[in-house]
């Protein structure tokens, strides 16, 4: 039996049309697969999201870091799921884990600058002091408003010695707490200060920072700031071991290096070392470094080029009281009493305004003692510090 040509393309037709048909229902049939995956993924989300904050209500972190972890397998985390990671973490007393949850939270939550500020706390007292600083300008530049973790702030770049950069912070908090003896405080020793509270407990400078490098050795202003504490207490070998252990190329190390070479009377050294930072790009707007250069002029007896290398210094910081005791004794070698002595004033008004600030309350200061401060500050011609002393003398008389 045999077909026609009409009969054959009858079937073929058929056959597309059946096929065409398979084609549709497969489709549709992926459609309702996909809604129905959609809609369980929803429900699974929701019943972890549940079944952690359940746990973290129950105080069951274990639980809670569970579900936590199975959800993010479905979506990226938010701000509840990456606290209750963080509290887990906590419970377990891993800090460290705790403050990376932390700093997980994305940048555009509410709840950011605050989450930002904790993960630098949970740093600082690890003593991991670099991640830390990042943590706190972080959360800051989401909300510079937070005085904890400026004030935070302000006591590490004093514990490593950042005179200037803490200079920048000290104001910016002046200008947004309400405790301003605080700040007017650390701006008083015209250098680098750690406030009463900025150093853990039980600990002093020396162990902080001795702390600070086992976690971090590369952090180059950490072992610096050691080498300074140590030399500052006739440690000159040990200040020396500290710098020879860590990175060697930064400005900061350096400059502890030449220090230190002055200090030991090795003018060599000392002369190769100002050579090699010549060198270094920005050096020439390092008010320490000049410092430094006048010192070693100094000590091979060449006061007149030491009171030039003072004076570069006094033009980038004009407020350095150590500097200005070099310059009144470098003047006294020199044979130039009556500025010599200008000097020296200098330094011993800054003792007495450091001490009148210490016996300050932290609050509402007697408005006496803040006129004496304004008018030590200007004697020094400090006058944005003399203002700030000025009008808090103003404030505080109103409130008597």
């Amino acid at each position: 039996m045999s077909l026609r040509i009409s009969d054959t393309s009858a079937i073929s037709n058929e056959r597309r049309r059946h096929l065409a048909r398979l084609g549709m229902i497969s489709i549709a049939l992926g459609a309702v697969l996909g809604a129905i995956s959609l809609v369980y993924r929803e429900f699974r989300i929701a019943r972890l999201r549940d079944e952690a904050v359940a746990a973290a209500r129950r105080g069951d972190w274990e639980r809670a870091a569970g579900s936590v972890d199975r959800l993010a397998t479905y979506r990226t985390l938010d701000f509840e799921s990456i606290r209750i990671r963080s509290m887990a973490a906590l419970a377990r007393r891993d800090q460290l884990s705790a403050a990376r949850f932390l700093g997980m939270t994305p940048e555009n939550s509410p709840l950011a600058a605050e989450s930002f500020e904790q993960q630098g706390f949970l740093l600082r007292g690890l003593f991991r002091l670099q991640e830390a600083e990042s943590a706190f300008r972080r959360s800051l530049r989401l909300d510079p408003e937070r005085t904890e973790a400026r004030r935070a702030l302000v006591a590490l770049l004093g514990l490593e010695r950042r005179g200037s950069e803490q200079e920048v912070e000290v104001w910016e908090l002046l200008q947004r707490t309400p405790a301003k003896v605080e700040a007017l405080r650390v701006l008083a020793h015209a250098g680098p200060a750690i406030p009463p509270d900025g150093l853990p407990p039980g600990l002093d400078e020396g162990e902080a920072l001795t702390r600070a490098i086992e976690v971090e050795p590369e952090n180059a202003h950490a072992r610096a700031a050691l080498a300074h504490y140590l030399r500052g207490r006739g440690r000159l070998e040990e200040s020396e071991a500290i710098l020879s252990g860590g990175p060697s190329a930064s400005d900061a190390i350096l400059l502890e290096r030449l220090a230190n070479r002055v200090e030991a009377g090795d003018s060599d050294a000392s002369a190769r070392l100002l050579e090699e930072l010549k060198a270094r790009e920005g050096i020439d707007s390092d008010a320490r470094f000049h410092r430094l250069r006048g010192d070693h002029l100094a000590s091979v007896g060449k006061f007149e080029e030491a009171l030039t290398a003072y004076g570069r210094s006094r033009e980038i910081d004009p407020r350095g009281v150590e500097l200005r005791y070099r310059i009144g004794q470098a003047r006294l070698a020199a044979g130039d009493t009556s500025r010599a002595e200008q000097d020296l004033a200098y330094a011993s008004a800054n003792r007495t305004l450091e001490g009148l600030v210490a016996r300050m309350p932290d609050g509402a200061p007697n408005p006496a003692d803040a006129l004496e401060a304004a008018r030590l500050c200007r004697m020094m011609e400090r006058e944005r510090e003399a203002e700030a002393w000025a009008a808090l003398a103003g404030t505080a008389g109103n409130r008597r």
